[in-house]
């Protein structure tokens, strides 16, 4: 969040373009994909976000824009306005769920968010345990703040019952202790971040 933070205000500051596209350090992108989507931001001023499809992923294919909750951080095209409006990312978050929170932010600004999957792209992703443990502790940060209390008590609630899972599964017999240990204390550790 903080090197894309760094790139929105830069684009604000040093251009007067009316459209940035922010990627991941992994992204490839097709050779008709950004031409798509400038294309589609022309034609639905009333977007401020748009995303295309990430190979790997489900979504419609459309060969127009689709409303969608949130865009992966994978590749967004935003427009000024809308980001003069709502801000750039939160850089409390890190690299997990930023994504969500910018566009469910523009969302409650009045823009839409729209997917386009007939611009297409790839991205690696993340894969180790940290990684997902960010994104999970997000989560549930960025559910409580948008969707309240209740549902981000929800979120957790699933979470538990993952780790609990997890927990009771390395007490059997033929799990060692130190996997129970090291369990129970990311399931600790974890929990005290999220509140």
């Amino acid at each position: 969040t903080g090197g894309g933070n760094i790139a929105i205000r830069s684009w604000l500051e040093g251009s007067d373009s009316e459209f940035a596209v922010i990627g991941s350090h992994d992204l490839t992108v097709e050779s008709d994909a950004l031409g798509i989507l400038l294309r589609m931001a022309h034609a639905f001023p009333e977007f401020g976000i748009l995303g295309p499809k990430i190979e790997g992923r489900d979504a419609p294919d459309s060969q127009t824009l689709v409303d969608a909750s949130w865009l992966s951080g994978t590749c967004l095209l935003l427009r000024r306005e809308c980001i003069t409006s709502i801000g750039g990312f939160d850089e409390a978050l890190g690299s997990y769920c930023e994504d969500v929170d910018i566009c469910w932010r523009a969302v409650r600004q009045g823009w839409r968010v729209g997917h386009c999957s007939s611009a297409r792209v790839a991205g690696r992703g993340s894969g180790s345990p940290k990684a997902r443990d960010a994104a999970m502790i997000n989560g549930v940060r960025v559910k409580r703040l948008y969707k309240g209390n209740l549902e981000a008590a929800i979120e957790f609630g699933c979470i538990v019952v993952s780790w609990l899972r997890c927990l009771v599964g390395s007490a059997l017999p033929f799990r060692s202790g130190p996997s129970r240990r090291a369990s129970w204390s990311r399931f600790c550790s974890l929990s005290c971040l999220l509140y």
